[in-house]
Parts: C-alpha cells; sequence; structure tokens
C-alpha cells in the first residue's frame, strides 16, 4: 500500500534557535511502522504531489495554534487525492478532536498510533537525511499548566533508567518535558 506521510508548511519563528532541529519524529516511527508491514511510504515536509498515488495520507500536527496548516494540508491533498483516505494525528489533533474533525479529513488520530505500535519502531532517520537522533529520556509532565497540553495527551509520567541501548547515532538531540 502507498502511504504519504506529511507535515505540514508550519513556520520557523524568527526568535527559535532550534526549530530547524525539529522533526516530525512521530511520522518518522509511523514511516518504520509501516516499512515494516511491507508498505510504500513517502514523506513530505510541505504540501506538494506525491510520486505515486497514495492510499492513506497522514498529516501531523503540532501546536493548537498552527491549526490553519494542518487544514491547508487537508485540503491540498484532498484535492489532488479525492480518493486516499485522510488522517490527521498529532499534538493539535488529540486536543482538539472535534476542531480536527472540521478539516475535512476523513478521520482524527488521538494519541499514539496503532495503540503505541508505532512508538516502538526507531524512526526512519534516513528519510530525513540528519547525522542525530532524538531520545525520549522521559514521557509525560506531572505539572498541569493551563497553557500546555503535554499532561493531558501523555498523563502518566514514565522515565528512562538508561538510553545506552537506544543510542545509533554519534549526536543525540534530547526530548523531555519534565
Amino acid at each position: 500500500m502507498n502511504i504519504l506521510l506529511v507535515e505540514p508548511n508550519f513556520p520557523i519563528p524568527p526568535k527559535s534557535k532550534n526549530h530547524h532541529n525539529f522533526l516530525p519524529i512521530g511520522l518518522l516511527k509511523i514511516a518504520a511502522y509501516h516499512r515494516n508491514q511491507r508498505d510504500k511510504v513517502e514523506l513530505h515536509r510541505g504540501n506538494y504531489p506525491a510520486k505515486s498515488y497514495p492510499k492513506e495520507i497522514k498529516i501531523t500536527s503540532l501546536f493548537t495554534y498552527w491549526s490553519k496548516y494542518v487544514w491547508d494540508s487537508v485540503s491540498f491533498y484532498r484535492t489532488i487525492y479525492p480518493k486516499a483516505k485522510i488522517e490527521v494525528g498529532g499534538i493539535y489533533a488529540s486536543l482538539m478532536p472535534e476542531h480536527a474533525e472540521q478539516s475535512g479529513c476523513d478521520d482524527v488520530q488521538i494519541g499514539l498510533y496503532r495503540s503505541g505500535l508505532a512508538e516502538k519502531c526507531e524512526p526512519a532517520y534516513d528519510m530525513v537525511g540528519v547525522d542525530y537522533q532524538i531520545v525520549h529520556a522521559s514521557r509525560g509532565c506531572f505539572r498541569k499548566c493551563n497553557f500546555c497540553g503535554t499532561w493531558k495527551i501523555e498523563p502518566e509520567v514514565t522515565y528512562k533508567t538508561s538510553i545506552k541501548n537506544e543510542i545509533k547515532k554519534k549526536q543525540l538531540f534530547f526530548m523531555t518535558t519534565t
């Protein structure tokens, strides 16, 4: 099956020193999961036609205030691939699923993809050509800040006792929320 994974045209804030290092890590794990299923996977960072007609299009989301970019991607891909199933997932979709449903997508993925099966896959870094990897040393957050959704998406706080066996590259980019 042909699957197209899309990171919308999110802006790079001028004040951000590290935003260019952010990768669509969820999509890279979903890519690895589908490759393991023998699916053909294509990743787009932005809106442009796929090399082959996708049966499914999975669009990620970030911040709720960037929902416009997700909607733009849904509209773009719906226009050129009207028969493809379009699914929206990620942070915005998990926090505001009813709003995301109004984008014109076919389905909204809330939380981890395929009940967390993709989360266990090593990200398909070859699709983005970077010389570093992202490591989550912890997940969730015990704080319940009203401006943040991490505690809603990942209510259980977990810590890794070691990341030694996860290190595959010489450079690491650590992600933590606590």
